[in-house]
């Protein structure tokens, strides 16, 4: 008698356990039967799905999804600052956080990108709280299931120091935290970057730590054993002042 082949299709007489609706097959998380429906309204909010999951975002085989959902949060994000602040108050952070780098139109984007992180999550409003604390109250309006999972994690983004430890693949490396070496090894996932670093390459980014990976926004600017030294002095000193001035948001 041959073994029995497992498999994550649906038995045809069953129904989506959430909504009794037509299943596309079995939720790894849960066990039991789900529609795609359900599966995008949930996963990753109310449902905490597995590394090996790729209908997941925040999995390492659904990375692809990660990745068509960061597309259009970028300008979601910048729209809710407009909206709040008005154009030329972002237009006045964006001045700040420019420098002249080797493309233009990259290095506008990565301005706006970090103008755009800042006024969201790191800058207090009267209220003592964060514009992107306040649009989590008010249920992360105009974002999908997706976008709101992905906003929830980027509230513990910091800028730091990693090292690449490993290179796994053509888009995974291992990769400890320089300046919270606490966290121990974790996985980066980034195409773009895989290709271009080796290892033991340093490389000074934002980081965001999601469910079963990590992302490096920007790629990050490397580092060199010139200056290596003198910076993470530097940077110490301002990642411990830091620490002392967190603050949890209700």
């Amino acid at each position: 008698m041959g073994k029995s082949i497992k498999s994550d299709k649906a038995p045809p007489f069953e129904r989506c356990h959430i909504c009794k609706g037509r299943p596309r097959g079995m939720c790894p998380a849960t066990g039991k039967t789900i529609c795609s429906a359900c599966c995008g309204s949930k996963r990753g909010t109310e449902i905490s799905c597995g590394p090996d999951c790729a209908y997941s975002p925040f999995s390492i085989k659904g990375y692809d999804l990660w990745l068509k959902t960061d597309i259009g949060l970028p300008r979601k994000m910048i729209e809710y600052i407009i909206r709040a602040y008005g154009k030329d108050y972002f237009k006045a952070v964006m001045s700040h956080m420019s420098f002249e780098g080797p493309s233009p139109e990259h290095d506008e984007e990565t301005a706006a990108g970090a103008a755009a992180f800042y006024i969201l999550f790191v800058e207090s409003g009267k209220d003592n709280q964060t514009l992107a604390g306040r649009w989590k109250a008010a249920g992360w309006e105009g974002l999908t299931n997706d976008e709101r999972a992905m906003m929830n994690c980027r509230f513990d983004s910091r800028a730091t120091v990693i090292e690449i430890q490993k290179i796994l693949d053509h888009q995974a490396m291992e990769c400890v935290d320089l300046l919270d070496p606490r966290k121990g090894v974790f996985i980066l996932i980034d195409r773009t970057t895989a290709a271009r670093v080796t290892r033991f390459t340093r490389l000074l980014t934002w980081l965001t730590h999601y469910p079963n990976f990590s992302k490096a926004e920007n790629n990050g600017a490397e580092i060199t054993d010139f200056i290596f030294e003198e910076f993470m002095a530097t940077a110490q000193k301002g990642y411990e002042r830091a620490l002392k001035n967190v603050r949890v948001l209700p």
